[in-house]
């Protein structure tokens, strides 16, 4: 039973490794406070920052718009999914407009 759920597992991480990397639209994946754990490849082709100019920060310090629209300022009751367009400052220092989805995950434990 446990080597069952074990494989399951497996595959499951194998399967979100090869959708995270291979998807073309850009994925942060962040914390509850906003630190970025990580980015996937397509967010660096698109922003010019690599993986290590981003780990740790707060994505508040690249994406650029007004406090009511900031992903902090998500009312309560949408904190599941929010979606708007924002600026990101790439890494040239180039302001470009993306669509940015947030999407809340529940960790099952």
């Amino acid at each position: 039973m446990l080597e069952r759920k074990l494989l399951k597992l497996d595959l499951e991480n194998h399967f979100f490794d090869q959708l995270f990397t291979l998807y073309s639209q850009g994925i942060v994946l962040a914390d509850r406070n906003w630190q970025v754990i990580d980015v996937n490849p397509a967010f660096q082709k698109l922003t010019g920052y690599q993986k290590n100019d981003v780990m740790n920060k707060s994505i508040h310090e690249f994406y650029l718009q007004k406090p009511a629209e900031h992903p902090s300022e998500i009312k309560k009751d949408l904190e599941d999914h929010w979606e708007n367009d924002i600026l990101l400052r790439q890494k040239d220092g180039k302001l470009k407009r993306f669509r940015m989805e947030v999407i809340r995950l529940h960790m099952q434990s």
